[in-house]
């Protein structure tokens, strides 16, 4: 009768632990240092490799003021931190941003890549946004895009926060969906870039549902148990 409940408390440690969120802006803080660490070390990649242009690289044009939409991804993340208000979710966010970052950085030293600048060819006033960009944002790791990855994952798991408001959450993905765009009209990325952003985000999610999160609060999985408990004992009865 207890072998049920004690399988299901193994279970749930076994699983990812719950991120408080009285720790959230801090968390998100340290991550977002980690991170350009993280970014600028797998930058100094030695003999990163140029990709051949494909069609859609060719035929898609410089548009110098989507460096406004490619740059305000930095006030999206904020955004997003600031209004998740559910714990289990803003830990599968985390999680999945992790696990895409250490995805990327390993294919970023299995396979550097870079991308041609063209800073000279841009007028002014976006070629100072252009030179800005340019001094934290390397020409390299290009293959696959944190910033799509970045973009989408933690997108996918705020609008499963509150249902009941499915016009915020269409101006959200509008939002990413042109962040992700401005990575081919900026000439930061090559058009691939973002499938490979794309693949990052989804096994990223993938990993987080297979290898779960654990419930809110102790309470909710002394619950589960109790309730697994219950359910054996009435079988065995």
């Amino acid at each position: 009768m207890k072998q049920g409940g004690k399988m299901q408390l193994s279970r749930q440690n076994l699983k990812l632990p719950t991120l408080p969120m009285a720790w959230k802006w801090p968390l998100s803080c340290l991550g977002i240092f980690a991170f350009f660490y993280v970014y600028g070390k797998a930058a100094a990649v030695p003999h990163p490799q140029l990709l051949p242009l494909t069609w859609l690289d060719q035929a898609t044009p410089l548009l110098p003021w989507t460096v406004l939409i490619y740059l305000s991804d930095y006030l999206y993340i904020l955004l997003l931190i600031a209004l998740f208000r559910r714990k289990d979710l803003y830990s599968k966010a985390c999680y999945g941003v992790l696990f895409g970052v250490l995805i990327s950085v390993s294919i970023f030293h299995i396979y550097p890549t870079t991308y041609p600048r063209m800073t000279e060819a841009i007028e002014q006033p976006w070629g100072w946004l252009f030179a800005f960009l340019h001094g934290f944002d390397a020409p390299s790791n290009c293959l696959p895009s944190l910033h799509v990855s970045n973009t989408l994952t933690p997108t996918w798991y705020l609008v499963q926060q509150d249902e009941k408001r499915p016009k915020f959450h269409s101006l959200l993905w509008l939002w990413s969906i042109a962040i992700c765009l401005s990575t081919v009209t900026t000439k930061q990325h090559y058009a691939v870039d973002i499938l490979g952003g794309v693949c990052v985000s989804l096994l990223s999610i993938g990993l987080v549902r297979l290898m779960g999160v654990q419930d809110a609060s102790p309470q909710t999985a002394l619950s589960t148990s109790e309730s697994t408990l219950d359910q054996d004992s009435r079988k065995v009865s």
